[in-house]
């Protein structure tokens, strides 16, 4: 995996919380993390708390809160994806990004 950012989410979904948080490019990133899921022993708590630890970035702020335009780029992405990475959009992230949006 060459995205340090996205090894860093990926760490935070396996439970690893010991890296430096790299710069970042919105879009392109969230659906390289989601993609990414399946690579590495990730953990339903686990993709949650990165959920919770992406959402809080302010540089993702324009793309979370216009679900509307962002989620179906993000889902037809994901068309080819694993069936775990499937239900991590379905079950955890899609739900978790609505919540953050109603608040």
């Amino acid at each position: 995996m060459s995205d340090p950012f996205v090894q860093y989410m990926i760490d935070i979904a396996c439970e690893r919380t010991d890296r430096i948080q790299p710069v970042i490019e919105p879009i392109t990133l969230m659906t390289t993390i989601i993609l990414s899921l399946d690579t590495a022993p990730t953990t339903r708590i686990g993709v949650n708390n990165m959920c919770d630890y992406l959402f809080a970035l302010e540089a993702l702020s324009p793309v979370l809160k216009n679900p509307e335009i962002y989620q179906p780029l993000i889902q037809n992405a994901l068309s080819g994806s694993s069936r775990l990475v499937q239900d991590y959009w379905t079950h955890i992230i899609r739900p978790a990004w609505d919540q953050y949006v109603a608040r």
